[in-house]
């Protein structure tokens, strides 16, 4: 009873704060959960392998899902790995075709297996995710939808964000926006959401600050823990 009541306090105290709450586990056998990811990429692709240039990357990827603590991340700035914050979303980097966007896709499968939940905006919920490529966004306002829900997801995974296709504004009944900046810094305002990002693109790198501003990085290094997948091309294996 003790630690039920600790359990109704954490959430008590986290409603006030409005931040995330996510239980802590371990990950037992990184072994087998590696093999389960494998497994759910051959479905999606016969040639999907685990090897020495993602691997460390996707055990990451598993332990954020899981909740294990022992989850580390890269430091942006310095190169190093450091500790991860279970509490904020991923930023995933890399060249083209090194499989960003179908990792981030089988993270949301992967949580589905194992039923991860957290408490995230408000209420429990289950830790899967919808994945939007930023070009559709953009499209959607162009063609006066309302992006309002983009700001309100406890858990979005927005892919190639600052993309060639992603325009850099957009434009609906002559009002013009910066469609994926405002969506960055209205998320960012908040610490109760998760966001998820892949890129081509490193959001130090000047390129992504001439395009989303300084205050949007900013927001990256708080909202964010960066992974970058290395390796060929492996739509060409």
């Amino acid at each position: 009873m003790e630690r039920l009541k600790d359990i109704i306090k954490k959430i008590k105290d986290s409603e006030q704060s409005g931040k995330i709450l996510r239980n802590e586990y371990v990950v037992d056998n990184i072994n087998k959960a590696l093999d389960v990811v494998e497994q759910i990429g051959k479905a999606k692709n016969k040639k999907f392998v685990i090897d020495d240039d993602n691997r460390w990357v996707y055990t990451q990827l598993i332990k954020w899902v899981q909740g294990d603590r022992s989850f580390e991340c890269i430091d942006i700035e310095t190169r190093q790995r450091k500790p991860g914050n279970l509490s904020a979303g991923i930023y995933l980097a890399g060249p083209t075709g090194t499989g960003k966007s179908w990792a981030l896709e089988i993270m949301s499968l992967l949580s589905q297996i194992d039923d991860v939940r957290l408490f995230c905006a408000g209420k429990m919920t289950k830790l899967e995710f919808p994945s939007v490529r930023t070009n559709q966004v953009c499209n959607e306002f162009a063609q006066g939808q309302s992006i309002e829900k983009y700001n309100q997801m406890p858990i979005v995974c927005f892919q190639d964000l600052c993309s060639l296709s992603e325009p850099e504004e957009s434009m609906y009944m002559g009002n013009r926006l910066k469609i994926m900046q405002s969506i960055i810094e209205s998320r960012g305002d908040r610490q109760d959401l998760i966001t998820l990002f892949s890129s081509n693109v490193k959001f130090d790198s000047p390129h992504f600050r001439d395009r989303y501003t300084d205050r949007v990085v900013s927001r990256m290094f708080e909202m964010c823990n960066y992974l970058e997948l290395k390796g060929g091309d492996r739509r060409r294996i």
